[in-house]
Order: structure tokens, then sequence, then C-alpha cells
């Protein structure tokens, strides 16, 4: 784990996965409405729950991931899986990875087959001697009661400045510094934990649009995503980031405080943001960023091949291209042998999760061409020839 948990509070420590038997109870009635909406789309009504810790009911104590750690310890969740916690819908694809999270979640038992996988279950095994909680066997099942859940481990990477940015991305960011806040206190609302079990529209959710009208209003091209910075066991940070065309900046949606601006390629940092919540943030602990799906990133938003591993991927609604055309393309220069680059594209939106999120798609054809064949540039209506007959157009996902 990268850094000791320190002076961790009190408070600290219900993050970090020190709780009581009435906590547990709530904790597993709170996994019961989370997961009656994704298997039957059930919502839990407004006001049906909240933790009896008042403290608890706030934006960044969020238990929808806190068994992922331990599940990957115990090899039942891969660290590459997109989980989609976070916007699961009703019909969620993987059965073996959502029963391991809906009996950990609902019932706080975590099953291992010692025959089909020996490995996890020694981890386990050593996990339940380590903890002196219960357990039992059937066959070749070890399963464990009350397992104490892992924290996230790690080592937090320094970030990288953005050595040099223009005049516009600078003053799109001098006014979200100085409207942060005020886009925060407006978005006041419903934390991330209540909004998955009743569908309501998160703080986090209006925060992100408030930020997107702020750049609209001002003329600013910085394209939001949603990141979530996961610390401890039930700790989970809601962030906003904006992408611009020279660098990046983080925002914390419970705040409005910014960080940044950050080099394209530079890693995620929670440190700044994390450190004005030192009364639940112990300084140093490990911090882990999942994505809107669920992936686990450390990078900011870009363009990727697949959106989530575990869901049905609906409709796309494609932006409508002028009559007749489909497709719009552009030369990207000529290639070291010769011939002419070549891109063609097609943008459009998708939605999902409860309560719905928007992400970006588009569609993109890689049509090389010879070096006496020019690019047919503008809007066409693929396959044009030239340049693309047959064009590989896979489909991306900006998150």
């Amino acid at each position: 784990m990268g850094g000791g948990l320190g002076s961790a509070s009190a408070q600290s420590s219900i993050y970090y996965g020190e709780i009581d038997e009435t906590l547990r109870a709530e904790l597993m009635q709170w996994s019961t409405h989370y997961w009656d909406r994704v298997d039957t789309g059930n919502k839990a009504k407004v006001g049906d729950f909240a933790f009896s810790n008042a403290a608890l009911n706030n934006p960044l104590f969020n238990p929808v991931r806190a068994v992922r750690p331990t599940l990957e310890q115990v090899n039942l969740v891969s660290a590459s899986d997109c989980d989609g916690m976070a916007a699961l819908q009703p019909g969620w694809g993987n059965t073996a990875i959502a029963d391991a999270f809906r009996d950990a979640m609902k019932h706080w038992k975590i099953s291992t087959d010692s025959a089909a996988d020996p490995s996890g279950t020694a981890t386990h095994v050593g996990l339940i001697s380590g903890s002196g909680v219960g357990w039992t066997s059937q066959g070749n099942l070890i399963i464990s009661d009350k397992l104490p859940w892992s924290p996230v481990s790690g080592t937090n990477a320094a970030p990288t400045a953005a050595t040099s940015i223009s005049s516009s991305t600078q003053a799109a960011i001098n006014k979200l510094i100085t409207v942060g806040s005020i886009i925060a206190s407006a978005s006041a609302g419903t934390s991330e934990a209540q909004s998955l079990i009743t569908g309501e529209e998160s703080h986090a959710t209006r925060f992100e649009r408030g930020v997107r009208e702020t750049l609209a209003g001002g003329g600013w091209q910085g394209d939001t995503w949603r990141v979530d910075a996961v610390f401890g066991v039930f700790g989970s940070l809601p962030l906003v980031g904006v992408m611009f065309g020279d660098a990046y900046v983080l925002l914390d949606s419970t705040n409005g405080n910014i960080d940044g601006p950050f080099a394209l390629t530079s890693v995620l940092s929670p440190d700044s943001l994390l450190a004005a919540h030192s009364q639940v943030y112990s300084s140093g602990s490990a911090v882990e960023f999942y994505s809107g799906p669920g992936c686990a990133t450390t990078v900011a938003a870009r363009w990727r091949n697949t959106f989530c591993m575990f869901c049905t991927v609906p409709p796309i609604t494609w932006t409508p291209p002028p009559p007749g055309m489909a497709y719009f393309c552009f030369t990207t220069g000529q290639q070291s042998d010769g011939s002419i680059g070549c891109t063609c594209e097609r943008h459009g939106t998708l939605v999902y999760g409860t309560p719905p999120v928007t992400y970006r798609v588009r569609e993109v054809c890689d049509c090389g061409t010879g070096a006496a064949t020019p690019c047919a540039t503008g809007w066409v209506a693929l396959p044009p020839t030239p340049p693309c007959t047959v064009p590989p157009c896979p489909t991306q996902y900006w998150y």
C-alpha cells in the first residue's frame, strides 16, 4: 500500500475499513437496494435509506466498489476487468463476477474453488487465518463469513505539469478557478451512493454539466469526463476532468477545487485535491482511479476501443450528416512508405447507466491510399472509390 494510514482520524478509519456490526448491517441493506436495482430495475424511494452515522451520507463515502480489492486478491476479479459497478443496468452480462460482487456485498460472503483456482483459494485461506473470521467448506468451495475487506493498494505516481498552454486554455482554466466553488454549491444534492440506489441525478453529474455549460458559455473547447479517485475501502472522490487541446485539469466535484494544468500524457494524481479532505483521507495512502464504465485507469480520458467488458453496449445515436453523406474525411499526412494518410470518421453518442450518462462515440476508418491517389476530403458517402472500398472502421468510446 502506498503510504501508511498515518494519523488518520476515527472518522477516517471507517473509510479505511474499520466498521462495527451496525454499519455492516447498513452496508448490507444498502447493497440489497443496489442489487435489486441491478437485477430487477427497481429503485429505492428517496428517503428509504440513509446511514445512521450522518457523516457517512456524503459524496466521499461510497460502498459500490469497496470489496473489489479483496475480490482481486482471491482471483475472482482481474485488475484489468471493467466492472461497470457505478453504471450497471439490469441484466449485467458476466454472471461469475456479478455473483462474486453480489454475495460479498449483500451477504458478506466470499467463495473460492480450490479445484478451479488453487492460488486464489490459498490467498483466501490466508486472509481468513489472519482475521479469525468464520468459514465453511462445501466440497471444493471455501466460504468466508464477514472477512474484513482490503483497502486499495499501490503507489501514487507524480503528475507531469503542462509546460506550455495557449492563452485560450489559460483563460478557460482561470474561469473554472473563479466559478468552481459556485458550480459545486449550485450542484449540491444526491451523493453517488444514494444516486446508485434511487436513480436520482448525483451531485457530481450536475457539477459536470455546470462545467460544460461554463466552457460553452465562454466559447472554450474542452471535453469533460468523470473519474473516481478510490481510497481505503469505502472512500471515493468523484472528479471531473477537462481535456483541452494542450493540457487537462481535474476538478473536485464536491467543492470546485481545481488541479493542473497537466500534460496530456500525465498520469492522474489525487494528492492535491484529496488534501482538502484530510478528515477522511489519510495523506499518502494509495488511490485507484476508475473511469465511468468502471475501468481502472492511470491516465486522462481518451478514445478507447472497448466500452465496458461486462455489459451490453446500448444503441449508438450517430450525429446526422448532410443529406446523402456518411463520413467526414481528412488527410493525415504522407506516410513513411510514400502513401497518403486518409482518415474518415463519424461521431455520435450513447446513453448508459442509471441515472443515464451520455458518452461520446466515434467510428474511425483508416483509408490509407497509394501515393498517386488523393484523399477524398470533406463529407463523403462511404465507401468512396477512392479511397475506401471496404473500410476497417472500429468504434471507439471517449472516457
